[in-house]
């Protein structure tokens, strides 16, 4: 199991600009002091970057990221809800940003990630998270508006 299977994620938007994903919160995620630590967040901005990033068909690994800590994700949630947005796709870098937030809507972190496009196609075997998406097999969630 990768560590995105893992996570258990649910999507309610995936275009081109825009990925929103949740991701139940596991005992794991907790620390001593009842919040979520800091190394999860920055791990689901992370993963809603690098999907965004990738778009289904490139190969995109991070080249850096950077998280601001707002406020502190409290542990009794139920999930961790990440939206990234396109900034800016080149011929070899992808700009994009992401809001991590909890049940109670208020954002807890923002992070900035760069990824480096290293394969103009998917002709490299996609994983199996990867053709889940593009075959449109994954969990979904309605946002709340």
């Amino acid at each position: 199991m990768t560590f995105n299977e893992y996570l258990d994620i649910e999507i309610a938007e995936m275009t081109s600009d825009v990925f929103e994903m949740r991701v139940p919160v596991r005992e794991e995620f907790k620390t001593e002091t009842g919040v979520i630590h800091g190394g999860i967040i920055m791990a689901i901005a992370d993963t809603a970057t690098g999907f965004l990033a990738i778009d289904l068909k490139y190969l995109a690994p991070t080249q850096s990221s950077y998280t601001n800590f707002l406020r502190p994700l409290r542990a009794d949630c139920q999930y961790i809800y990440a939206r990234a947005k396109l900034i800016k796709r080149g011929k070899r870098t992808v700009t994009l940003d992401c809001e991590v937030w909890g049940d109670n809507d208020k954002v807890a972190a923002i992070n900035r990630t760069e990824c480096t496009i290293i394969d103009e196609s998917i002709a490299n075997t996609p994983s199996p998270l990867i053709k889940k998406f593009q075959d449109g097999d994954y969990n979904t969630y309605e946002k709340n508006i």
